[in-house]
């Protein structure tokens, strides 16, 4: 009896160590789980860095791996870019005092006078003097980044709406009075969109470096209370001359890189624009499409090469700014090759400093999102002023080689899609509030 009452006491004890045990670690694990969750989120709220749903919208540096942000300029402690301490920037520089800083104005003065009268006459000097002007007097210190992408920021600002130090009033403000840049990629449903931004103000066309010097001008003007609507293919990189207080944003439509190239072929074949040289050559000789392509294997012609990747890019790469096609009134003789260094470059433009980008596949949500982005009204029909009623089939051939030609193109719409649909999924949780 004594025995089996021994044996009984100590199964009893073994159990209660046993018991505590596993409590303890199962409470363990729990406290565990739940400090490095809220850790995460006041990790999330004190970096301003935020992801969307499963899918952040990430930016990729040359030589670096993801970055969980859509903003550039302000970094954070981990060095990440910091979207929260971005905001507060250029709010703190908005709010302030009007800023007339105008350090490359003489320059785009003397500019102007030498392309009217064609004593500049490439793009690579025009761009060189600009490039002296920023470094002379110190334009890049001065400079904002353009804002960040609006939904991003949107959503990071209803996190931190009770504690954060911007409020969605003063946010939506901000992006609703800045200076536009309009990335307009042709055959891309850009008119449409020129046409939806005249309620902003008159559409300035910066289509060729020349124009490009005009809307530095502009900028440099050191009037402060007008609004700027910068529009055409030329207008990334304005940004870079803007010292004054009130921001400046981007916005930008893509299209599918084949459905754009057949677009633009036909269209070009059609008009054949006298001015450009290698469209006369190449594009009006071909009865059709493939031999267009195959007159044209050995032929690197920027509209059909590229193209959106080219329009994300200035000052990092002189010879793409110095090749661009529209500089005084000819296309250049050689077009440099566009790579992977030239994509990254782009992508990161693409991510980090637009504060929309549309897609013509999807024109009508488009259209309502960016409106929304600048405070206009949501228009109850599709502005889709260009619209080619033709569909043209292609062969497979056909396809491929154009996807070869624009494999880097190709990558950056597959950026935009998962860009848009980021976008998209924020403006329906918000377009009511």
């Amino acid at each position: 009896m004594a025995w089996n009452s021994l044996k009984r006491s100590r199964f009893i004890l073994v159990g209660v160590v046993i018991g505590v045990a596993l409590s303890y670690f199962v409470v363990g694990r729990t406290l565990n789980v739940g400090d490095t969750g809220r850790n995460r989120t006041a990790h999330r709220h004190v970096t301003g860095v935020h992801t969307v749903g499963l899918h952040p919208i990430n930016v990729d540096f040359p030589g670096q791996d993801h970055a969980d942000v859509v903003t550039s300029g302000v970094n954070n402690a981990d060095g990440g870019l910091d979207i929260g301490m971005e905001l507060i920037h250029h709010v703190n520089k908005w709010r302030g005092e009007d800023i007339k800083d105008t350090p490359c104005k003489a320059t785009t003065a003397q500019l102007t006078r030498k392309t009217n009268s064609k004593t500049v006459k490439t793009c690579a000097a025009i761009f060189t003097e600009l490039r002296k002007c920023r470094e002379v007097s110190g334009a890049d210190e001065k400079a904002s980044s353009p804002l960040p992408n609006f939904f991003q920021a949107i959503e990071y600002v209803n996190q931190t709406d009770e504690n954060g130090e911007i409020d969605m009033v003063t946010m939506k403000d901000m992006y609703s009075k800045s200076h536009i840049g309009f990335v307009h990629l042709p055959k891309s449903g850009g008119t449409s969109v020129e046409k939806l931004l005249k309620a902003k103000g008159r559409v300035e066309q910066i289509s060729h470096c020349g124009g490009f010097v005009s809307g530095v001008k502009m900028l440099q003007s050191g009037v402060t209370n007008k609004t700027y609507v910068f529009g055409s293919k030329r207008s990334y990189g304005l940004h870079k001359f803007h010292t004054g207080s009130k921001p400046f944003l981007y916005l930008t439509w893509l299209r599918n890189p084949v459905d754009k190239f057949v677009s633009a072929f036909f269209y070009v074949q059609k008009t054949a624009p006298y001015f450009h040289t290698l469209f006369k050559k190449y594009v009006k000789p071909a009865k059709d499409l493939t031999a267009f392509l195959k007159l044209t294997q050995n032929v690197r012609i920027q509209t059909f090469d590229n193209h959106f990747t080219r329009l994300m890019l200035f000052d990092e790469f002189p010879a793409i700014d110095a090749s661009f096609e529209d500089c005084c009134g000819s296309a250049p003789s050689k077009v440099p090759e566009i790579t992977e260094t030239h994509y990254l470059a782009a992508k990161r433009n693409l991510k980090s400093n637009m504060a929309f980008v549309g897609l013509t596949e999807e024109f009508k949500m488009s259209q309502d999102m960016v409106s929304y982005v600048l405070g206009l009204p949501i228009l109850n029909s599709d502005i889709h002023v260009n619209a080619n009623p033709h569909r043209i089939n292609i062969t497979s051939w056909e396809r491929q080689e154009i996807e070869r030609r624009n494999i880097w193109d190709m990558k950056l719409y597959e950026d935009a899609l998962e860009i848009f649909e980021q976008q998209k999924q924020i403006y329906l949780k918000f377009k009511d509030l």
